[in-house]
């Protein structure tokens, strides 16, 4: 199956499917949220250590 029929199905599938497109939406956004998360706790971690190492 080529690529562009798979996303196709996939497509067809999620307007079939009551509140299909909207749990697509809600998924993407849920996995931006989730590294955007991910990334800002270990910039805190890291300015923190940086901060706590100059002061030795």
């Amino acid at each position: 199956m080529p690529n562009g029929a798979s996303a196709a199905v996939g497509l067809t599938t999620s307007y079939q499917v009551r509140g299909g497109v909207l749990l697509r939406q809600l998924h993407w956004y849920g996995l931006h949220l989730l590294a955007a998360l991910a990334m800002g706790v270990v910039l805190v971690v890291s300015r923190y250590s940086r901060a706590k190492s100059s002061h030795d």
